[in-house]
């Protein structure tokens, strides 16, 4: 079980070696396929919830890392193709968030949570009560965690099923899609049509 174990790093020391592993072999789990065996894996540290409610997302945030890191390097975006949209087009606006993105949302800190197992600080207080919103993005072979305020997360989600800049109501996304296409999250666009 140790394939499962570099992939899930701060699970398996949180839950403890021989416990992570005897999860995984009780169940079966393997590396291969990963997205199946991480899947099957999630699935499991949702149904412990009563322990640890925490865990399963870790797991998510982790599996999003490890997504990340394999993703295909995509395109840097056209500002050109952008800008020379005319005002009327941008209402049908459809961007595309970058290949190997995923958002995260928890009810707990799992991101300090994640860098405080892997990194620990002498002295740190964690306080896991609080909520985390991430986007984990592919950047040069790595995974870059950025957390995101509401808007921006509300906004990528959107993205992510295929909504159009007009239908985004309750706010002006205009001062926020420059720094989400400057951090990578967005790649390119279409337009709905």
């Amino acid at each position: 079980m140790t394939e499962l174990g570099t992939l899930f790093p701060a699970c398996r020391t949180l839950l403890g070696v021989p416990e992570f592993d005897a999860l995984c072999q009780a169940h079966a789990l393997t590396a291969e396929p990963a997205a199946s065996a991480a899947a099957q894996l999630i699935a499991l540290l949702q149904q412990q919830e009563a322990d640890s409610p925490w865990l399963a997302d870790l797991a998510e945030l982790e599996w999003a890392i490890e997504q990340a890191v394999q993703a295909t390097p995509s395109p840097a975006f056209d500002l050109a193709a952008l800008q020379a949209l005319s005002a009327d087009e941008y209402a049908d606006l459809v961007f595309t968030p970058t290949p190997g993105m995923s958002l995260i949302q928890s009810d707990f800190a799992v991101l300090a949570l994640y860098q405080q197992v892997l990194a620990p600080q002498e002295g740190s207080v964690l306080e896991l009560e609080q909520p985390c919103q991430l986007a984990v993005v592919p950047r040069n072979g790595q995974a870059a965690l950025l957390p995101l305020d509401d808007f921006a997360f509300v906004l990528l989600a959107h993205f992510e099923q295929g909504g159009t800049l007009g239908q985004v109501q309750a706010m002006d996304p205009s001062q926020l899609l420059p720094a989400l296409i400057e951090q990578g999250l967005l790649c390119g666009f279409t337009l709905a049509r």
